[in-house]
């Protein structure tokens, strides 16, 4: 299957689709992140099989989701400790652990970059 994250640039919504090999939509769903500040998707990989784990920007909140392949429901969600960042990057490791790269701003808008570390259930480690 394809899986595709993307944002339409409607205030707090955000689309997930799944698509089979001869492009038929398997499921579609659109999540709502409420309040009235825009969301992003970021980055998306394929975990353990039966999980998508995406990152997700929300007002320099960024969010890590993990989606169940076959339904599209969210399995987890985790916001990330650290505000003022924007996902870029994610990666597992072959233990489970998620590493997420991007930038952070400074009060003077200067950017950094930024790596961050969670569990295999998105629980920040460092």
């Amino acid at each position: 299957m394809l899986f595709m994250v993307d944002c339409r640039h409607v205030v707090t919504l955000w689309y997930k689709y799944a698509y089979d090999i001869n492009g038929n939509e398997v499921w579609r769903k659109v999540l709502d992140g409420g309040g009235t500040r825009s969301e992003d998707p970021g980055d998306m990989l394929i975990s353990g099989g039966n999980l998508i784990v995406v990152t997700k920007l929300q007002w320099q909140q960024p969010d890590l989701y993990a989606i169940d392949r076959g339904t599209g429901a969210i399995t987890w969600e985790q916001p990330q400790p650290v505000s003022g960042v924007t996902p870029n990057a994610l990666f597992e490791d072959g233990i489970g652990n998620f590493y997420i790269t991007g930038k952070i701003f400074s009060y003077s808008y200067e950017a950094d970059v930024i790596l961050m570390k969670t569990n295999s259930t998105g629980n920040s480690l460092w």
